[in-house]
């Protein structure tokens, strides 16, 4: 494995990352309170902001596929492909076939 194919992209940060990271924080201050998070945080080293970064693109996952199910579930399993549905009954489908 090359070094130069791991790359962090915008994605991984905004939809994975960040979600994971605050799903931990908000269980931090749920369970341990906002005084002793700060000084956690205060605290945090090089290690153990690698090991959060890391549980938190894990944890983002599961979050981001939570969201997933529960959108299909709500709505219906063809909510993501309604444009193209309507797209194969419309009249423009003759100048693609």
């Amino acid at each position: 494995m090359e070094i130069s194919k791991l790359k962090l992209e915008l994605y991984d940060l905004a939809a994975i990352i960040l979600p994971g990271f605050f799903l931990m924080a908000e269980f931090t201050v749920l369970f341990v309170g906002w005084p002793r998070t700060l000084t956690y945080a205060r605290d945090i080293h090089g290690a153990e902001l690698t090991l959060l970064l890391l549980s938190s693109f894990a944890i983002g996952n599961l979050v981001q596929e939570a969201g997933d199910r529960l959108i299909k579930k709500l709505v219906d399993k063809r909510f993501f492909k309604q444009a193209r549905d309507r797209f194969w009954t419309s009249a423009l489908k003759k100048d693609v076939c």
